[in-house]
């Protein structure tokens, strides 16, 4: 208990050691350029903040290392009150001291004097402890009191010394406009004439003001009554619209490059010592690759991610031998050691800085080593081809030729002889695939779930840490609770399985879940049921953010590559039509795809991002076929549902469909055996002019022969008459007419298919009734045809497009031209005529009487 206790108080003691050496009070010094605010401006919009500034202003002097600021702004509500009564003021201790200036209270034109340094403490927050960094930077704050709606608080100080790490170089990025109102904003900079300092002013901002000061020279800006930048949603953080001024110390990015790698430079003996020491912790392989491999992942996984970052290590990294035995350090450490490790085993590596967010602009800034914020390792591949790897990602995959790094487009090497920034290549796009399989039981019924999801690449780093540290129950609960909110009569069959293959980077999720109730009625007609399918998982991006007419950038992901499978086992064939969707665009492509065949279903949604932003003009089109996706995403089939209130009837019972085949068959077949043994008509072609079977009859003939075929065809294979209960009681259910029609359609294909082999066979036997019975099968193909069509478009006219419906009209005009065609020649021709000459009766010829006619002499008459 005392130990803690002294603990606390050697904390609370170093605190004030910190107040007193670092915190003091002085005037404002002589070289910072005068500002005066407006106390009496003000602006419309504050009152969403609560408080207005009247004055930001920034000075800086590169000669003496100091940075003077000074902040004015008037409260105008009750919740500025609350958000702005506390100053702060950040510093590194180690080389930095605070001189404080004045802090005013201007209330009601009265100036109220409310510096006191006894008011200050010290405090230190470490606001990036949650990343496990330490940058031992305290904030003095000021919790002000008795601060009233109305009151302007004005308060200066500066801030002593500069990191040494840097050499009194500088590097800063100024706006002269913010996301609030500003009534004035100053920037100036002071430099020695032998200071070079590079300059450049973006978005509008105006040239420097450039005056002298003692034999300086000071660059100044100045704006006025600045309105607040408004933010369009999901515009990306790299984008700042405002005029912007930018300067730097340093010429170019070689300057960088060789002042801040000789603090990443090891030496050949703690080379060598590091060598021996990864020895006797490294598990090394027979492969090559794999001994490389195991050496990245041991860096990235067992070297956990910690910094202390204070004083000069925010820029230098900590020496590599120390780093592996003491097995924590942060991104400059960690890329620092296992960059120094793969030179040791014969790689050429080299740590690069990057910027974790806004590395889409870097090439745009002036050289500064104030743009980048991260670090990692640029190696060689066996092929000489540039790679990269971020040793504070752990739990990744692959090896060292495909292991996944994110795109931070571009970086710098900490070489010597570096002289521009590098543009990274990309990683493999990383991949996900999404299979659900559904298993009807029937109609109405439940399904069995079957769920794969395979991860690829840097998809599969993603879920591993997760999987590593989440219990089977967890996934397992997280994943039912996902899908319950679709299907609530969802349970688990199987516990989830989860296969992780980190050789190869492939994670395999699979599921199992049993659905009761898979149907539900549709909300336009109860007697509906419904069964949707939809890629639940691509929500995301199938719904991004909403925009407005907008000005500025659109945040994408490039690195989305996510492919949704549906798959339906049905119990009975289904009418479901093929069809795919490709669409195109600057931001990405989209792959939709309909597959049914053999009583299976597959539904295909595949996405893929292509570009990190899009320029505004290119977001309406891009959301739009975003929207088109959305209309057609969920695939929805349908039943009938009269058969649900009456479970006798199997929903798979072809009672009724055999029943009027086999009806349509043998009144067909009766119909033909009266004709062909009942029905003649008798042969009047002389024998001498009979012809037997060719030309234009043998072409005929070869429909004639092909017709029985197509009709057996069109009752085995075709969907349209696999009609089970449910199909009829759907019709019925729709129209008595539709339900009539199917009917119809049934009886006259079953008996159409004896009728045209009852054809056949006359044809065949050259049966004089043959050429009569062709044409009244055509002359039925065409009445039928016709009026089931015309029917059909009557009774279900919202079933058919425009295109579909003319499409019909077509059809019948062929059936009438083909029908007519054969029915002329068969009714003319004198070819069919000679022909079909057999008759199925004896016919008697009539009997011829020869009369006697007398001889007549010449000279005599006859007296007939």
């Amino acid at each position: 208990m005392l130990r803690h206790v002294f603990v606390k108080l050697l904390f609370f003691l170093s605190l004030y050691q910190i107040n007193a050496q670092n915190l003091n009070q002085k005037p404002i010094p002589d070289w910072v350029e005068p500002t005066t605010p407006d106390y009496t401006a003000s602006a419309e919009d504050a009152k969403a903040s609560g408080f207005y500034y009247l004055l930001l202003d920034d000075q800086y002097n590169t000669e003496q290392k100091e940075y003077y600021e000074r902040f004015t702004y008037k409260i105008v509500s009750k919740n500025g009150v609350q958000e702005m009564s506390d100053i702060s003021i950040e510093f590194d201790p180690q080389y930095q001291k605070i001189v404080l200036h004045k802090l005013d209270i201007i209330r009601d034109g009265k100036t109220l004097n409310r510096l006191d340094m006894k008011d200050f403490r010290i405090i230190q927050r470490e606001e990036d402890l949650e990343r496990h960094l330490y940058n031992g930077v305290v904030t003095a704050v000021n919790h002000l009191y008795d601060i009233r709606e109305g009151d302007i608080i004005d308060y200066a100080y500066t801030t002593l010394g500069r990191n040494p790490i840097h050499e009194g170089k500088v590097g800063a990025t100024f706006f002269l406009q913010h996301t609030l109102p500003v009534a004035q904003i100053h920037i100036s900079i002071l430099k020695p004439e032998n200071y070079d300092l590079f300059i450049n002013t973006d978005n509008g901002a105006p040239d420097a003001k450039i005056t002298s000061y003692k034999g300086n020279t000071r660059y100044s800006w100045s704006a006025s009554d600045t309105k607040a930048i408004l933010y369009e949603s999901n515009t990306p953080s790299w984008y700042y619209p405002a005029p912007t001024v930018e300067f730097s110390a340093f010429e170019n990015w070689a300057a960088v490059a060789k002042q801040y790698s000789k603090h990443y430079a090891v030496s050949e003996p703690d080379r060598v010592a590091l060598k021996k020491a990864s020895e006797a912790v490294l598990k090394w392989h027979k492969n090559r690759s794999d001994s490389l491999t195991a050496l990245v992942r041991f860096v990235q996984d067992d070297i956990r991610y910690l910094g202390f970052e204070d004083g000069l290590n925010s820029f230098k990294p900590s020496r590599p031998g120390e780093v592996l035995q003491r097995r924590f350090g942060d991104c400059k450490d960690k890329a620092l050691l296992l960059s120094t490790l793969l030179q040791c085993y014969g790689v050429e590596a080299k740590p690069i800085l990057v910027h974790s967010i806004n590395g889409t602009t870097l090439d745009k800034k002036l050289p500064s080593p104030f743009v980048f914020d991260h670090c990692i390792v640029q190696y060689k591949t066996e092929l000489g081809q540039d790679a990269y790897i971020d040793p504070t990602i752990s739990d990744q995959g692959g090896s060292l030729q495909t292991t996944y790094w994110p795109n931070y487009h571009f970086g710098l090497v900490l070489d010597e002889n570096t002289t521009e920034l590098t543009r990274l290549t990309k990683a493999k796009k990383p991949k996900t695939i999404l299979t659900e399989t559904f298993s009807l039981d029937k109609v109405g019924g439940g399904a069995v779930l079957d769920i794969e999801t395979l991860y690829y690449d840097g998809d599969a780093d993603d879920m591993r840490t997760y999987f590593n540290t989440t219990s089977t129950e967890s996934v397992q609960k997280s994943y039912t609770d996902f899908y319950s909110s679709m299907y609530p009569g969802i349970r688990v069959n199987k516990e989830v399985v989860v296969e992780d293959d980190r050789k190869s980077n492939l994670i395999r999720v699979v599921e199992n879940y049993k659905i009761d109730s898979l149907w539900k009625p549709t909300p336009e007609n109860k007697k509906i049921i419904a069964a949707q399918f939809y890629p639940s998982a691509l929500e995301n991006v199938l719904y991004p953010v909403s925009s407005s007419e907008r000005s500025m950038p659109y945040l994408t992901n490039a690195e989305t590559n996510f492919e949704h499978k549906t798959v339906v086992y049905f119990p009975e064939s289904w009418d479901i039509e093929n069809e795919s969707l490709h669409l195109d665009n600057p931001g990405f492509s989209y792959d939709y795809k309909i597959d049914y065949k053999n009583a299976a279903l597959e539904i295909t949604h595949h996405y893929k991002g292509k570009t990190d932003y899009l320029e505004a003009d290119q977001v309406a089109k891009y959301l739009d076929l975003h929207n088109q996706i959305q209309n057609q995403s969920t695939y929805q089939l349908t039943y009938g549902a009269a058969f649900v209130d009456s479970p006798q009837i199997s929903a798979g019972s072809y009672t009724l469909t055999i029943s009027l085949i086999i009806l349509g068959v043998l009144l067909s077949a009766l119909l033909c055996w009266f004709l062909y043994t009942t029905y003649d008509l008798p042969n009047t072609v002389d024998e001498r002019w009979q012809q037997p079977i060719g030309g234009w009859v043998a072409f005929f003939g070869i429909g004639i022969v092909l017709t029985p075929l197509i009709v057996m065809g069109t009752l085995l294979f075709s969907e349209d008459l696999h009609l089970n209960a449910t199909h009829w009681e759907y019709l019925f259910d729709q129209s008595f007419l539709l339900g009539l029609i199917g009917i119809v359609e049934l009886l006259y294909n079953s008996a159409y298919l004896i009728f045209s082999i009852f054809v056949a066979i006359l044809y065949f036997q050259k049966r004089t009734i043959a050429p009569r019975m062709i044409i009244i099968m055509n002359a039925a193909v065409v009445i039928l045809f016709t009026l089931d069509n015309i029917a059909l478009l009557q009774l279900a006219p919202d079933e058919f497009n425009p295109a579909e419906t003319q499409n019909i009209y077509g059809e019948i005009l062929g059936v009438m031209i083909k029908a007519g065609i054969v029915i002329c020649y068969f009714a003319f021709s004198e070819r069919v005529k000679n022909t079909f000459t057999n008759t199925n009766k004896t016919y008697t010829e009539p009997e011829h009487y020869e009369f006697n006619t007398p001889e007549i002499s010449p000279g005599q008459q006859s007296s007939l």
